[in-house]
């Protein structure tokens, strides 16, 4: 496939010099949890806190239902911003936050719920080793 082509298959604006320090970018798309993928991934990791796959023990609990693990929560956010800010990426630099509850879920989750994401460019560029703002 030719250089053309390729540069069809992707967006033409989420480039590592079409973003800027400070964007913030709503992501298009969202996911709804379900029951499979909270289950499978908490167990998968080896999450043990029942309060995950046990539905007997969380039906006597105040929430009444399963809660999502946090860990999936994010996956999936991270998943859905992916396709707008890493499609065209030859490295990923890193994941993190200038503020611990900018990387945070709002709230607790359950099957059913739809999550959604929002990224903020912290650093734009590199020197050598060294990244700078």
């Amino acid at each position: 496939m030719d250089q053309q082509a390729i540069a069809r298959l992707t967006s033409n604006d989420n480039y590592f010099e079409d973003f800027e320090v400070g964007q913030t970018i709503r992501h298009a798309r969202g996911k709804t949890m379900t029951n499979l993928e909270n289950v499978n991934i908490t167990n998968m990791v080896m999450n043990t806190a029942q309060g995950h796959f046990n539905e007997d023990q969380m039906s006597k609990s105040p929430l009444g239902k399963i809660l999502c693990y946090g860990g999936v929560n994010f996956s999936l956010v991270l998943g859905l911003a992916s396709q707008d800010t890493v499609e065209n990426a030859l490295a990923e630099l890193g994941l993190g936050s200038e503020d611990e509850e900018d990387s945070r879920g709002a709230s607790a989750s359950t099957a059913g719920a739809t999550v959604w994401g929002n990224c903020r460019s912290l650093i734009l560029g590199f020197s050598g080793d060294v990244i700078v703002a």
